[in-house]
């Protein structure tokens, strides 16, 4: 080989170096149960999406199965042998929407990661917002839902849910952020320095940015598939967010506790030194006591349980199968 064709490799090096050196990517993130109807073209509007938008990204898109009983698995293997780009995580049973969100944060590579949910309900234009704010500097962009096609129940059961989170927490969350945001991979590193196992995801990446910026958006009606997030879905995350964020529902016991216990003082009081109450009354409140405490024998038990699933999991192998990882 004559001595400048070595010059113009190393400069053909070079510049390949500088350029993947400098190149940003993201990880879409994209949790999946049961979504085998949405699964393919969710797909390939991401790719029709940075292919048309951001030509410069080197896009990475991680599935993350929550152990789906339906065709999902099947499908996003099919997607991942075709395409290097497709990730592939499955857990060995259902650990839970939150959980199975964080732990695929230990698998992305990407400079930022948006969590976007598979039944296609998030408008796939917003994700120009979340890409050009993330590159002018801001470390969290969230979208926050108008929910206008939702029902009053719903609206009203959030409304009250955000106020006794902000009211008894730390932190102030915003209200109706979702999970569809983008966090800069500094966050993702913060997240992943602790290990848990009840993750209130909404809060933790609020609370670990240094620069949010948020933005409105309405959520499309699902199309395809029927949703796993119903009423009980509903209260079950919201409780697990108040018990991981918040110290409302033992401060509100213990203040219940209080009364009671006032109110059984008072009334004995009342009932020695003046006359004779109806013994009903006694009862009454004997029970609500016993209520309570039996309220937060539970909840103490729940707090034991956690701390020892916690380590009884963190010791585990959540992944039962893994493609391109």
């Amino acid at each position: 080989m004559h001595p400048t064709d070595y010059i113009h490799l190393r400069w053909i090096v070079f510049f390949f170096s500088v350029y993947f050196l400098f190149m940003k990517s993201i990880t879409m993130l994209i949790p999946v149960f049961n979504e085998q109807e949405n699964i393919t073209q969710t797909y390939k509007v991401l790719k029709q999406f940075f292919e048309t938008n951001y030509k410069n990204i080197d896009l990475e898109i991680l599935f993350v199965d929550n152990h789906s009983n339906d065709e999902s698995r099947n499908i996003i293997l099919n997607l991942c042998k075709k395409d290097k780009k497709i990730k592939f995580l499955r857990y060995r049973h259902n650990i839970g929407f939150d959980a199975s969100v964080y732990n695929g944060h230990k698998y992305t590579s990407g400079d930022a990661i948006i969590t976007m949910d598979c039944d296609r309900q998030d408008p796939i234009d917003t994700l120009k917002i979340f890409i050009d704010k993330w590159m002018e500097g801001y470390d969290l962009v969230y979208g926050v839902r108008t929910n206008e096609n939702e029902s009053f129940v719903y609206r009203y059961l959030r409304k009250v849910y955000y106020n006794l989170i902000n009211k008894f927490s730390y932190f102030k969350y915003p209200v109706n952020a979702g999970e569809f945001r983008l966090i800069d991979k500094t966050i993702k590193d913060k997240l992943l320095k602790s290990e848990l196992y009840y993750p209130y995801m909404r809060g933790m990446t609020y609370y670990l940015s240094k620069n949010p910026f948020s933005f409105e958006y309405k959520r499309k009606n699902r199309q395809w598939g029927e949703s796993k997030y119903r009423l009980f879905n509903s209260v079950k995350y919201a409780l697990n967010a108040i018990i991981e964020e918040s110290k409302f529902i033992q401060r509100f016991l213990f203040c219940f506790f209080l009364i009671t216990n006032f109110s059984f003082l008072a009334i004995s009081i009342y009932d020695i030194l003046i006359k004779n109450i109806n013994i009903k009354i006694y009862f009454l409140l004997i029970a609500l006591n016993l209520f309570i405490v039996s309220l937060i024998s539970f909840l103490n038990n729940e707090y034991i349980f956690r701390e020892f699933t916690k380590k009884k999991i963190i010791s585990s192998n959540l992944v039962e199968e893994s493609y391109n990882l």
